[in-house]
């Protein structure tokens, strides 16, 4: 799947710690290789297309872990994960206690981004 079609902010989480990025080349500069192989991410763009997640150079010894490069790409042309994408962003608005009544993924992402004073 190209990358062309992406509506940013990218979210990507892990577990409830959200993060917004303005490009794939940002998320991936922030995201872990290892943690990327471990499947600890889930994230979308913001109109709920899935992104998928892949790390190269990744290698564990005993004692030793290469961290490696994260990789992102948008899984899909049209949005198939809005649902998942709402149901993410109440639960983290509500864990930072900032919590709204609605289910209007724009309203969401719009104030996630004003709970992470994100500007791009």
């Amino acid at each position: 799947m190209a990358n062309d079609v992406v509506s940013y902010p990218l979210i990507i989480a892990e577990g409830l710690d959200v993060g917004l990025y303005a490009s794939i080349e940002e998320a991936e500069l922030d995201l872990e290789g290892v943690d990327v192989e471990d499947g600890n991410y889930v994230g979308f763009d913001a109109v709920g297309r899935a992104l998928n997640f892949c790390a190269s150079g990744v290698r564990r010894g005993s004692i030793l872990v290469d961290v490696g490069a994260a990789h992102v790409t948008v899984a899909e042309s049209v949005p198939g994960h809005a649902r998942e994408l709402v149901f993410l962003l109440r639960e983290y608005l509500q864990e930072i206690g900032q919590g709204i009544d609605s289910s209007n993924l724009e309203v969401l992402v719009a104030a996630c981004k004003r709970a992470q004073n994100y500007e791009a």
